[in-house]
């Protein structure tokens, strides 16, 4: 009465659950931020200070590129900004504790020398064309 269906083989199997496997990272990673450059700030501890370095020069080099700086505050608030460069300028998306903050657009970033920290600046940002400070890094962390 019923067909039978060709049996897949092991090797088959195995490929199919790893593709499902894959597609579900992708789609509960969050798509939209698969190759952005991720730098986190714990209390002035850093893990990849040197990514502000490498989305710095994708900027300079009209390169299209992704930085989630994300930063825990003293009382563990996580602060989550997603800045996109399109090769032209950069948006800005903050939230703190996945609440939306707000939204902003720059035209470039900058890197200042001060004694003993590198200061990672935005530039012209906003309606008022303001410069707003990103993070200020101790030279001593940015490791080469």
């Amino acid at each position: 009465m019923g067909r039978d269906l060709p049996k897949a083989s092991k090797g088959e199997v195995h490929e199919t659950i790893w593709i499902c496997f894959i597609s579900r990272c992708y789609f509960f990673s969050g798509c939209d931020n698969l190759g952005a450059i991720r730098v986190e700030d714990k209390n002035g501890e850093f893990k990849n200070p040197m990514g502000f370095n490498s989305f710095l020069k994708d900027v300079q080099d009209q390169t299209q590129s992704k930085l989630t700086f994300i930063k825990y505050g003293i009382e563990g608030q996580r602060s989550v900004e997603k800045i996109t460069y399109d090769g032209d300028s950069l948006k800005v998306h903050h939230t703190v504790d996945k609440k939306f903050v707000e939204e902003y657009k720059c035209n470039g970033i900058e890197k200042q020398n001060k004694q003993d920290e590198f200061i990672f600046v935005l530039t012209n940002c906003k309606d008022s064309l303001k410069n707003i400070e990103l993070v200020t890094v101790p030279i001593e962390k940015m490791k080469y």
